[in-house]
């Protein structure tokens, strides 16, 4: 896709950018494939789902940036602030920043990450 000539006379490429949700895409392939587990027995679902999808996306060649976000710390604060029963019944503190912890869900968010930097995502 080409923008229009600038008053140079020279095309400019437009460069197109995706941006990811990693939580949103890791939670639904987490949840969504609760069966997938790997040799070991260990669940692997949010780490199939995520690569799967991003791989889809990848493949199609529309994308000259790929950057993933994370949920911070605090994510959901000013919402709570606003509406104190935001989210209330998912057991996160937002005052603190602290929420129930899933070992295997934390597992698989490292090796996502872990992948990502291999694939020079950021």
């Amino acid at each position: 896709m080409n923008r229009k000539p600038p008053r140079n006379g020279t095309k400019q490429e437009i460069l197109n950018t995706l941006l990811v949700d990693g939580n949103a895409l890791f939670k639904t392939g987490f949840n969504g494939a609760s069966g997938v587990y790997n040799r070991d027995a260990v669940h692997v679902g949010g780490i199939y789902q995520f690569i799967t999808v991003l791989r889809k996306l990848l493949t199609e060649n529309l994308y000259h940036q790929v950057y993933v976000f994370w949920d911070g710390t605090f994510s959901g604060k000013l919402r709570y602030e606003f509406y104190p029963d935001y989210k209330s019944a998912r057991g996160k503190d937002f005052i603190n920043g602290t929420h129930p912890v899933d070992e295997s869900e934390v597992n698989q968010k490292l090796r996502i990450s872990e992948y990502l930097e291999e694939l020079f995502i950021r």
